[in-house]
């Protein structure tokens, strides 16, 4: 009698998940320790928050640029769990599975579970734990911001919800849109205005296809009129007014005619820019064109499925061999340029669709490409799986995924009947697996090169074996070791990852001297802050920050601020070159003469 007397079945449900968790696990497994950098805006928020915990009040007593929720909610969990790397890190991970979860719902929609599954993997593969330069801030478990990072998790739900609504009709999903929405309010601002205006056309467009539904405009309204209350009343109560504005009002008017903004979204070279969207738009044509053919020639249902698995492997490899070829120019550097073109033809199509054809999926498919756009402006002619597009790409991700599973399975149904239609989702999925093992192979390749570790209690980072990192360290060490407690240390230009692990804090409103504060703030205003706060510890840092415009502090910019800490402090250790002097990376250490 064999052991096992019934068939055990796996239900259909339970893949999806179990496939995604395994894709999580792995990745975190094999990127450990690996986010982040030590100088470059990963530990702005955990020194944040930890200011925090210690009394500090956000815009008042910390210059932040982004909304109050997400550094009160990460204080929040170090006062539970403790203040340890590792908190932000769990922090990172219930966003990661949270967006997962979200991305598959939606994708659900309209896509069946394959698909769907291929989706999530695809986000977690070359988004989630994306690592594609030397600084590796742009991933979701240990990013360069927190706040952005949590945005886009609100921003997927209120989608979800909103969507949710279209379909039913019931009320109660546009009141949990909303209330998600205030909370992506609570994030950051402008993003989620132009993320809120995508859902009021949407709106629009519902309330004249539906003339008795005109009372839900006024639902559309409410999160930006909770979020004017709630910014206003944390303000009152803690006059942060003037630091608010500062922060964030002047940060947006500086940004606009910032050179950086600029390159991020495409503009400084707009025609190479629009010449590299058209090329990779043309690819796709050329691509799914061949996709097309070959399932038209493979005889699937006139030879059997002998020949099918016969031809499959011949085809399959044809498309390795295709990637391995052309991998860097055909898979990385096109695959989603031209993804706000596919999302204006959805959104076209979709808005026709509302008003020739009686069914709420058209409407559905409306919101999300619109919501997707929005979201898309920042880096709308430079769509990149890094830099920002890291999490401002992955919710356009279904909208894509729609366009080309649904939307060419209708047209082949449709025109070419004959056309074997499981065959070319095959063959897509395919590529699609292709093409995000193309970008993890670069994300690997840069997790396995860090492999020099600090350790410090229950702090574990790992970074690249370089003399910037070596020396950055050992700055680190030099303070914990030669150095009170309780002292003071600010560093110069950029380097907040120095004050969180050597647990020396800041004691000013500014956590970094990049050429981004001094467009908002007046040098001598900085300069006040310093005197103000007389901190006992200055380290300069050789961080170029050419991306900003201007790279070498105290030459190219904040010249004043570097002659007054010049003549305030006194050099006690210098690691390497004193900065900028030469090409090579060097750290200053700086004691303020009034100590003793």
């Amino acid at each position: 009698m064999s052991f096992f007397s019934k068939e055990v079945k796996v239900s259909p449900r339970i893949l999806p998940p179990i496939i995604i968790l395994q894709s999580f696990i792995y990745l975190f497994s094999v990127s450990f320790s690996r986010w982040g950098n030590i100088l470059v805006d990963t530990f702005r928020d955990p020194l944040i928050a930890t200011k925090i915990l210690n009394g500090s009040v956000l815009y008042r007593d910390i210059l932040y640029e982004y909304g109050i929720l997400p550094p009160y909610l990460l204080a929040a969990f170090v006062g539970l769990l403790g203040n340890h790397l590792a908190v932000f890190v769990f922090y990172g991970i219930i966003l990661t599975l949270a967006f997962s979860v979200a991305l598959y719902r939606i994708s659900r929609l309209f896509l069946d579970r394959v698909v769907s599954t291929v989706l999530v993997v695809n986000f977690l593969f070359v988004f989630a734990f994306g690592q594609y330069c030397y600084h590796g801030i742009f991933n979701f478990i240990l990013p360069y911001s927190f706040a952005s990072t949590t945005f886009i998790v609100f921003t997927i739900y209120a989608l979800y919800f909103f969507l949710k609504f279209l379909l039913t009709q019931r009320k109660n999903y546009l009141f949990a849109w909303a209330i998600f929405m205030f909370f992506a309010f609570s994030c950051r601002i402008l993003l989620p205005l132009l993320v809120w205006g995508a859902f009021l056309i949407s709106g629009l467009v519902y309330a004249i296809k539906n003339r008795k539904e005109w009372k839900i405009v006024f639902i559309l309204f409410a999160p930006i009129i909770f979020a004017l209350v709630g910014y206003s009343v944390f303000m009152i109560f803690t006059g942060s007014f003037s630091g608010f504005k500062e922060a964030i009002i002047d940060h947006i008017l500086a940004t606009k005619n910032s050179s950086f903004v600029a390159e991020i979204m495409g503009l400084t070279d707009f025609k190479n820019s629009c010449a590299n969207i058209a090329q990779s738009f043309i690819f796709y044509i050329v691509f799914i064109a061949l996709a097309l053919f070959t399932c038209w020639i493979t005889p699937f249902f006139s030879c059997g499925r002998k020949a099918f698995y016969f031809l499959l492997p011949l085809v399959l490899i044809g498309f390795v061999v295709i990637e391995q070829v052309m991998g860097v120019i055909a898979v990385r550097s096109f695959q989603f340029l031209p993804m706000q073109i596919f999302l204006i033809i959805g959104a076209v199509v979709s808005l026709i669709g509302i008003f020739r054809l009686n069914h709420p999926k058209w409407m559905v498919l409306f919101a999300l490409c619109l919501v997707s756009l929005a979201l898309l402006i920042r880096v709308i002619f430079h769509i990149t799986a890094h830099h920002y597009g890291f999490y401002l790409v992955p919710i356009s991700l279904a909208a894509y995924y729609i366009f080309f599973f649904k939307g060419f399975d209708v047209i082949l149904k449709r025109y070419f009947p004959d056309v074997p239609r499981r065959f070319f989702s095959f063959v897509l999925i395919f590529i699609c697996a292709m093409s995000a093992l193309s970008w993890w192979r670069v994300s690997h390749s840069l997790y396995l090169s860090r492999n020099l570790v600090m350790r410090d209690g229950d702090n574990v980072v790992t970074v690249q074996e370089d003399m910037l990192n070596f020396r950055t360290l050992s700055a680190i060490v030099y303070l914990l070791k030669n150095t009170p407690r309780d002292a003071t240390v600010v560093v110069v230009p950029e380097g907040a990852g120095i004050n969180y692990l050597s647990k020396r804090m800041n004691p000013m409103r500014h956590v970094s001297f990049t050429p981004a504060l001094f467009s908002i703030v007046d040098e001598k205003d900085v300069i006040g802050d310093f005197i103000k706060s007389s901190a006992d510890y200055v380290v300069i840092v050789q961080r170029i920050t050419s991306e900003h415009g201007a790279s070498r502090f105290g030459l190219d910019y904040g010249t004043d601020l570097f002659k007054w800490i010049m003549k305030n402090y006194s050099s006690e250790k210098v690691i390497g070159p004193f900065p900028f002097t030469s090409n090579e990376f060097g750290v200053a250490i700086l004691k303020n003469n009034n100590m003793q």
